[in-house]
């Protein structure tokens, strides 16, 4: 009876911790069913409005990338928006964990330029910002701060002024 609880013990365990291990997966997975599943593109959400309510926090404008370095590094270009009291760009590992953020603060002369890298691909890239990723895989989220109904157009022009571009490693 004894080695029966104990064995039980352990199943339960081993289920646990199985479960906290592929949880984020999953929810990765979900996430990117649900929003879409082509790499290295940049999705911009769909501006507010009265008849879309259920977005994550309805202060923010989104704009995401799911990337893949497989075949190169990854440069984002942009304009930061000057108008807005909070811009930020988060880098997510491929199962959901947070790994690095840029804020508007963190750039010079209104624009960003950031290279996302391997971990094994450091190289000095001078004033462009160099973030190197623990995952090939992962998503970016940038997340625009809209206080009032005249900023909607305002980020959405801001939004069709960000890039992204492959960078072969070849090169």
């Amino acid at each position: 009876m004894r080695s029966r609880v104990i064995l039980f013990c352990l199943l339960v365990g081993l289920g646990y911790c199985t479960f906290l291990y592929a949880y984020p997966y999953v929810v990765q997975m979900g996430f990117e069913l649900k929003i879409g599943k082509e790499r290295n593109r940049l999705i911009h959400s769909k501006l507010p409005s009265p008849s879309t309510p259920d977005t994550p926090n309805p202060d923010f404008i989104y704009s995401l990338v799911f990337y893949d370095l497989s075949n190169g590094d990854l440069r984002l270009t942009g304009k930061i928006p000057d108008r807005l009291d909070y811009f930020s760009i988060a880098f997510y590992q491929s199962n959901t964990f947070f790994y690095q953020l840029l804020k508007s603060q963190d750039f010079k002369e209104g624009r960003f330029e950031v290279i996302l890298s391997e971990m094994h691909n450091t190289k000095s890239l001078g004033n462009v910002k160099n973030v190197v990723s623990p995952s090939k895989t992962g998503t970016i989220i940038f997340r625009y701060l809209c206080k009032s109904q005249g900023d909607i157009n305002y980020i959405s022009e801001m939004q069709k002024k960000s890039f992204l571009t492959l960078v072969r490693n070849d090169d």
